[in-house]
């Protein structure tokens, strides 16, 4: 596999990757425009209930599928990082900017971020009728 096709590959998952993460942002929006919205009516214990329940399986199949996509964008940067610190027809700036990953620990980055965000805005429905 060549550097470019490796490179193409990448971009390709990291435009679903934003995609994912794109509807997530969107359904935390909503979910907590809606919640302000129902401010100061009563919803039942069981209803609130449903939605966080709702909610949690939201989060946890996007960050499944968040997830994977970002542990196959590691796997194939980890490929192109290889490649180039080998390729000898490549200026020593680029060897250099495709030697090492564009983002450092980002798995556990992302995996953090999606679970505080998840607990956040389960913590925000529940105080909101509580």
């Amino acid at each position: 596999m060549t550097i470019k096709e490796l490179i193409e590959i990448i971009e390709k998952l990291e435009t679903r990757n934003n995609s994912y993460w794109n509807f997530y942002t969107v359904v935390i929006v909503a979910v907590c425009g809606w919640v302000l919205a129902q401010k100061g009516q009563a919803l039942s214990a069981n209803i609130v209930l449903a939605l966080m329940i709702g909610n949690g399986l939201f989060y946890f199949m996007n960050l499944s599928i968040i997830f994977g996509t970002t542990k196959r964008i590691v796997a194939f940067e980890s490929e192109l990082i290889l490649k180039a610190k080998n390729d000898p027809s490549m200026g020593e700036e680029l060897r250099s900017n495709l030697s090492k990953p564009y983002l450092e620990l980002r798995l556990p980055f992302t995996v953090g971020t999606h679970l505080v965000m998840d607990i956040a805005v389960l913590a925000f429905i529940y105080l909101g009728f509580a």
